[in-house]
């Protein structure tokens, strides 16, 4: 389980590189990086939060609620409306919690495969997808 939810983060990482988020210079991203993505199979969208700061921050999850996340921490949230998300990452492992009945896959699996799925679309060419294809 670690080791997805490390490779999760690299695809967080690799989002906001597609995106065009991430500056060229290799300075890093300034603060908390938010993004929403569609679900591979699922009706719904991905919110995510990276935080690359070595202090903690404040995000925005929705207009009435914000929370904190810590250093080099990413935080993915499917139901906005819930406590905590679904997952928690950072370089060397994380948190997931468990998956909502609609999903075939863990939380981490499903995400790595949405973000698979979105940066196949963007072209990215920087990645081999390791759970798209299951």
């Amino acid at each position: 389980m670690t080791g997805n939810l490390s490779m999760l983060h690299v695809r967080a990482v690799q989002l906001a590189q597609a995106r065009g988020d991430v500056p060229e210079d290799g300075s890093g991203i300034d603060g908390v990086w938010t993004d929403e993505f569609p679900d591979y199979d699922q009706e719904q969208l991905w919110f995510v939060a990276m935080n690359a700061d070595d202090e903690s921050r404040e995000y925005r999850v929705t207009e009435d609620y914000t929370t904190s996340i810590k250093p080099y921490r990413a935080h993915f949230w499917w139901n906005r409306d819930q406590v905590a998300p679904a997952a928690i990452t950072n370089p060397h492992g994380g948190e997931g919690l468990a998956a909502p009945e609609s999903f075939d896959r863990t939380v981490e699996d499903q995400l790595i495969a949405s973000i698979e799925a979105v940066l196949d679309d963007l072209g990215f060419a920087d990645f081999e997808a390791v759970i798209l294809d299951v």
